[in-house]
């Protein structure tokens, strides 16, 4: 690094051409074009060969990574190295791990590498709540806990109370079930919720989440751009935008009144179309 900042001060165009080198450590120059001593003019070009460190003879442990890092270290491998090696199956699972992580791999970390062709993972769906304790969430913001009720898979139902402090707009003034409950995903818990007469709304609107998970080979593993819009009476709006790779799994909570239909567009052509009640 400090050469190449040195080579960027006298205004010299530099070249790199990264290769793997048994006693070189990575991120050390090996050769360079002109040579040492050379007299050269600004805007010349300097051809660096930068060492990889050591080639690659084992599998690694991909424990922690994403799915990305993992899909671009094999990339990377076969780019210098000629040897190619694939993603295999995923599994996705529940975990304490963070969400989208590595937990397990096979073949495991140490094998020789000569004798893989793919890799298979198992990756973290985080930790799933399948149920959970309801606290008292009178006094609170709608829109902050609508969010964290999406997120652990529970449906919201407003029920609007006219009032006239503006204070308490859009503040929960009671809740059933009743704090303490055991709530499961999928189950309803209703909030009434004080509004100004100028918004009151008499439809239902829930708190809803879409769980997207893209195909692991979708588009040769190349980076795609998923879009997900949401239709209800309110309009259409888009609630994620952004780039993903093969295996990513997405989800995004979000508010709308029944029935909604939601758009999944993958490069911008329409991937998936879910209708909600």
């Amino acid at each position: 690094i400090d050469g190449l900042i040195e080579l960027q001060k006298k205004k010299l165009y530099v070249v790199i051409d990264p290769r793997y080198f048994s006693n070189y450590p990575k991120n050390i120059i090996v050769e360079q074009e002109p040579k040492p001593g050379s007299i050269v003019r600004e805007g010349r070009e300097v051809n660096l060969i930068v060492s990889k460190g050591p080639i690659i003879s084992i599998v690694e442990d991909y424990t922690g990574k994403t799915l990305a890092y993992v899909r671009n270290r094999l990339e990377e491998i076969f780019s210098f190295q000629g040897k190619t090696i694939e993603i295999g199956n995923i599994t996705y699972v529940s975990s304490d791990a963070p969400k989208g992580t590595v937990v397990g791999q096979y073949p495991p970390p140490n094998t020789p590498i000569g004798s893989v062709d793919k890799i298979d993972l198992i990756i973290s769906r985080g930790n799933e709540i399948e149920s959970f304790y309801l606290k008292n969430y009178v006094g609170q913001d709608i829109n902050d806990v609508m969010q964290k009720m999406a997120l652990r898979g529970v449906l919201i139902h407003v029920i609007p109370e006219n009032i006239e402090d503006p204070q308490k707009n859009s503040i929960i003034l009671s809740q059933e079930p009743e704090e303490g409950t055991l709530v499961k995903r999928n189950e309803t818990v209703t909030f009434h919720v004080g509004y100004l007469p100028s918004e009151v709304q008499t439809d239902k609107l829930y708190a809803r989440v879409v769980n997207f998970d893209l195909p692991p080979n979708i588009e040769s593993g190349k980076e795609v751009n998923v879009r997900i819009l949401v239709k209800d009476k309110a309009g259409e709006r888009e609630v994620y935008n952004a780039k993903n790779k093969g295996g990513d799994s997405i989800s995004i909570p979000f508010k709308s009144y029944s029935p909604t239909t939601i758009y999944i567009y993958v490069n911008e052509g329409l991937y998936e179309v879910r209708k909600l009640e």
